[in-house]
């Protein structure tokens, strides 16, 4: 994944049923921050891993209730970014890392990684002149 600022998109003039089902769709890992009109604060967020909903909290509601509060929202401003998600936690509340050293994570746990999360990635690891690329979608 490249920088904080590449990950992430303002969406404005939709619903946020069509965003999650869009990003749903694409089984993109997401945070989804919901502004209501006019708001600097969000009323909320929903996470999405491996096409459907991970998380949401909205003031002291979670999960469902919290989508469903957030969607009532009118004309609501969407700030969408792309996480990886904590490897140990699997939450997307803070991103897990997007580079890091085989030393510590072995290759193999990388793999079940991507695979356990259904990221769509390039795994991309180097030795020396050996270099491995390793996709998933």
């Amino acid at each position: 994944m490249g920088s904080s600022d590449e990950r992430i998109t303002e969406w404005k003039g939709g619903h946020l049923g069509e965003l999650v089902s869009v990003l749903s769709g694409a089984a993109l890992p997401a945070r989804i921050e919901v502004f209501p009109p006019g708001a600097e604060v969000p009323a909320g967020e929903v996470h999405l891993l491996a096409g459907g909903l991970s998380d949401a909290v909205a003031g002291e509601l979670r999960g469902q209730d919290a989508v469903v509060a957030l969607q009532k929202l009118s004309g609501a401003r969407f700030v969408i970014e792309t996480r990886l998600p904590d490897p140990e936690t699997g939450s997307l509340s803070n991103p897990g890392p997007a580079e890091g050293n085989l030393a510590e994570r072995p290759l193999v746990e990388l793999m079940r990684y991507c695979e356990d999360y259904v990221l769509t990635c390039t795994l991309e690891v180097w030795r020396g002149e050996d270099q491995a690329r390793l996709s998933y979608r």
